[in-house]
This record gives C-alpha cells, structure tokens and sequence, in this order.
C-alpha cells in the first residue's frame, strides 16, 4: 500500500506512518492476509459496527461499534 487511490484524482504517495496505519489495519497481524472487513449499519441505534476477519486464519481481529452522528 504504497499510494492511496480516490475516485477523481491521481494516486497519492502516502508518508511512512500512513502507509504502516494502512498495513496494520488491513492486514492479519498473525499472516499478513488482507482482512476481509464487514459493515452492519442499525439505522434505528445509529450505529455501525465494523467487524474485520482474517479469511486465511479464521480469526476476527477487530469488531468496533461507532455511532452515527
């Protein structure tokens, strides 16, 4: 993850810190394979909770639940 692809413009050049928060955040920390990350949105509580899995390792390694404002 070396840039960082938006819809209408060029790809950008991420600094190092950004590039390692990416890393730690999409990938398995036990396999390094790319995390597979749901979203489930309960529109009545205003929240969304976000549940990050590892496919290869069969570990759920992040499960947040942040509110809608």
């Amino acid at each position: 993850m070396d840039t960082l692809k938006t819809a209408h413009q060029e790809p950008i050049a991420l600094p190092p810190h950004q590039k390692r928060y990416l890393t730690e955040h999409a990938t398995c920390p036990m396999c390094e394979t790319e995390l597979k990350i749901d979203h489930k949105i309960d529109r009545n509580g205003c929240k969304v909770k976000e549940v990050a899995h590892c496919p290869q390792c069969d570990v759920c390694t992040r499960s947040v639940e942040h509110e809608l404002h």
